[in-house]
């Protein structure tokens, strides 16, 4: 993936202006200074986790900030009336059923998703422990891979750390994780869901949409 931090840079820019929204604007939904946000904008400071949980409830699509990726709007609003349990097990049916029916992806969905637990409470359950193991790496190759000291890493395993902008980018970039799994932003996860739908063959995308179907009836009895 080729992406570069400018480019992710370019595309906050991008949403803050298509909202109409000032920095300063922004900036009070984020709780942060004016002058550190501007520092966000020029690159010189990185978002904290807080801050990113605040910007994706600030109508701003942090999924495609990071992704370079939006739906196209074809499927409408099918996903607004499921949790995120519900829409987590949707990402998880596409990614399973490529994966016995087609032998291959169409979709970007990665593997990775089907590992991740739901609540994530537990050390155990730590989104870069759960990583690591997967792709049966050392604390030290994975500290290399993400560009950091093996401490700072292992923070983040022991969630003593909390991931920032950068890691979320480096994540996407590397292991194409979305950043709205890692946030848990559920408007992010609807996107991707649509994304990865207008991705697979139709006949494959119609038996996803009546599982949608059949899973969004259900909550309406």
């Amino acid at each position: 993936m080729s992406i570069v931090y400018d480019e992710v840079l370019y595309r906050l820019k991008e949403e803050r202006t298509r909202l109409g929204l000032s920095q300063e604007a922004l900036c009070k939904m984020l709780y942060m200074t004016q002058s550190h946000y501007s520092k966000v904008e020029l690159g010189t400071r990185y978002m904290g986790f807080h801050e990113l949980n605040a910007l994706c409830d600030s109508g701003l699509d942090v999924n495609y900030i990071y992704t370079n990726r939006k739906p196209s709007g074809k499927y409408g609003d099918i996903l607004s009336n499921l949790s995120y349990y519900q829409l987590y097990c949707v990402m998880n049916c596409i990614w399973f059923f490529e994966a016995a029916v087609q032998g291959r992806q169409f979709s970007g969905i990665s593997d990775f998703v089907r590992y991740i637990p739901l609540d994530r409470k537990s050390k155990s359950d730590n989104l870069f422990f759960l990583l690591r193991q997967t792709r049966q790496l050392s604390q030290i190759k994975m500290a290399q891979i993400l560009g950091m000291d093996v401490k700072k890493y292992r923070a983040l395993e022991t969630n003593k750390r909390l991931p920032d902008s950068e890691i979320l980018f480096r994540m996407y970039k590397i292991f194409h994780i979305p950043p709205s799994v890692i946030l848990k932003d559920e408007n992010g996860i609807k996107n991707e869901i649509y994304i990865n739908i207008e991705m697979i063959p139709p006949k494959d995308s119609n038996v996803i949409l009546e599982i949608i179907h059949k899973i969004t009836h259900t909550n309406d009895k």
